[in-house]
C-alpha cells in the first residue's frame, strides 16, 4: 500500500522544486533519489530506481534539480553541481518535518547525483545508512576529457550541447561555469573513510567504467557492471540488471553475521553489507561437491557478483548463532538445491588486506547429479576436473587456484 503525492517545496533560494513521495504503509527504509545533469525525477531509469525500492518497502522521495530539464524552476543553461548539491540539502530539510521522516536514511543518485549523495555522506555520516551510486560522476577533469568533443564556442562563450532525447532539441549549458564549480568535487575524497555500506554501479560501455573498478577496489566498495550500458540506462534488460543488482545489496544489508576476533571468538554482530567498512572478521563455509570421477561442481557466477563470469565454488558466509556446518548445508541447499552428508576436510585462516581476518571451514560432499540451480548467485552448474581448473585459471574466480590445492592437500 502506497500514499503518493507530489508537492511543490521552496529551496534556499525561494525557488520551486518539484518532488514525488512515494510513502509505504509498511516503510522499513527511507531512500532519497537524486538524477544527474539536466536529468529529472520522470527519466526511465529513476522512476525504475523508484519502483524497485518501493517493492522492497522503502519509503521513496525523488526531486527534480533546479537548472535540470525538469519541472523545477531555473534554466539548464545555468546549471552547477553546487546548485543540485543544494537542492539534495534542500529536500531533506524539508523531509525532517514530514510523518514518515526517519534517519538514518538511504541515498540512491546517478551521475552528478552519485557524485552528490557521496559528498552528503561524507559530510553528514551521522545521518545517512546507506548509498548507491550509479555511473557517479568523478572528477571535473575526468568529466571534461570525456565531453570535450561536446564542447563548441559560440560568440567567445564554450557551450556544452547535445540534443536531448526527452526534449526533442538541442540543449546547451555554460561550460565554463559549471566545470569551474565542478573542481569543488571529487569522487574519491568523498568515498575514502566512508564507513557505511556503498555500492557503485556502471554501465559496462562507460567511459568511467574502469576508472569505478579502479576506486572501488582501492577503497573496498561494492561494484556492478551493468553488462551492454553505457551511461545512460536504458531498455528493459539494463534496467532489470539494475533491479537485480539493488535487490541483492538490500537483502545483504538485512543478513547478519558474527563478528569475531583474530582466534574466531565471537566479539559481536554486523551486517553482510557493513563487514567491509567496519573491518569486521568473519566465517565462511565452502562445499567441495566431488562425483564418482573426483571432478568438482562449481557454478558460473551470476551477473549480479562481483565475479560475475566466473567459476567459483559453492559456498557462502556463515550467518549469526549458526555453525560453519550448517552454513554449509544452507548454502548447499540455497545455491545447488540439494542435501548431502558432509566431511569437514580443511580449515585455514586468511588475513586480507582490508584489515580483518576470514576464517574459512571446507567440506566434502559427494554427489552426480540432481542439482537445481539458483539463479540469483549462479548462472550454470558444472562438473571440472582438477587438472582443467588448474591449467585454465582464467576462467576461474581468482581464490579458485588456493581453494584446489587446499582440496588437493586434505583429501
Amino acid at each position: 500500500m502506497l500514499n503518493s503525492s507530489e508537492p511543490i517545496i521552496k529551496n534556499r533560494k525561494n525557488q520551486d522544486v518539484f518532488v514525488s513521495v512515494e510513502v509505504s504503509k509498511n516503510q522499513k527504509e527511507l531512500i532519497f533519489i537524486s538524477h544527474g545533469l539536466g536529468g529529472s525525477r520522470s527519466e526511465e531509469h529513476i522512476k525504475s530506481f523508484v519502483d524497485t525500492f518501493r517493492e522492497k518497502e522503502f519509503t521513496v522521495i525523488s526531486f527534480d534539480c533546479t537548472n535540470s530539464l525538469g519541472e523545477s524552476y531555473g534554466n539548464y543553461e545555468n546549471a552547477t553541481d553546487s546548485g543540485y548539491y543544494e537542492d539534495l540539502e534542500d529536500v531533506i530539510e524539508w523531509a525532517k518535518d514530514q510523518a514518515w521522516y526517519q534517519e538514518k536514511f538511504w541515498l540512491c543518485g546517478y551521475s552528478l547525483g552519485g557524485l552528490n549523495i557521496a559528498r552528503y555522506a561524507k559530510e553528514n555520516s551521522d545521518k545517512v545508512k546507506t548509498i548507491i551510486s550509479m555511473s557517479p560522476t568523478i572528477s571535473a577533469e575526468i568529466l571534461e576529457t570525456k565531453l570535450k568533443s561536446k564542447l563548441k564556442e559560440v560568440d567567445g562563450l564554450i557551450w556544452y550541447s547535445y540534443i536531448s532525447s526527452r526534449k526533442n532539441r538541442e540543449v546547451k549549458l555554460k561550460w565554463a561555469q559549471f566545470i569551474e564549480d565542478l573542481k569543488k568535487y571529487d569522487l574519491v575524497k568523498f568515498l575514502e573513510n566512508l564507513k557505511i555500506p556503498t555500492l557503485i554501479l556502471v554501465g559496462e560501455k562507460e567511459y568511467y567504467c574502469e576508472h569505478l573498478k579502479d576506486i572501488s577496489k582501492k577503497l573496498n566498495l561494492e561494484f556492478g557492471i551493468i553488462k551492454n550500458a553505457q551511461h545512460v540506462y536504458s531498455g528493459e534488460e539494463q534496467l532489470k540488471h539494475i533491479n537485480e543488482f539493488i535487490n541483492k545489496f538490500i537483502n545483504e544489508s538485512e543478513e547478519i553475521l558474527d563478528w569475531v576476533d583474530e582466534n574466531d571468538k565471537v566479539i559481536g554482530t554486523v551486517k553482510k553489507s557493513e563487514k567491509k567498512q567496519r573491518c569486521a572478521s568473519f566465517r565462511l563455509s565452502i562445499i567441495m561437491v566431488e562425483n564418482d570421477k573426483k571432478e568438482l561442481l562449481l557454478g558460473l557466477r551470476s551477473r549480479t557478483n562481483s565475479k560475475s563470469g566466473k567459476w567459483h565454488v559453492i559456498g557462502g558466509h556463515v550467518q549469526s548463532e549458526e555453525s560453519y556446518e550448517d552454513a554449509a548445508k544452507r548454502e548447499l541447499m540455497e545455491e545447488a538445491g540439494f542435501e548431502s552428508d558432509l566431511k569437514l576436510i580443511h580449515q585455514a585462516k586468511i588475513w586480507e588486506k582490508r584489515g580483518a581476518w576470514v576464517f574459512c571451514s571446507m567440506f566434502l560432499a559427494k554427489a552426480n547429479g540432481g542439482f537445481k540451480v539458483n539463479n540469483e548467485e549462479f548462472d550454470e552448474l558444472k562438473f571440472f576436473s582438477v587438472n582443467y581448473i588448474k591449467n585454465n585459471p582464467e576462467e576461474f574466480s581468482e581464490e579458485m587456484q588456493l581453494i584446489v590445492n587446499d582440496y588437493l592437500n586434505s583429501i
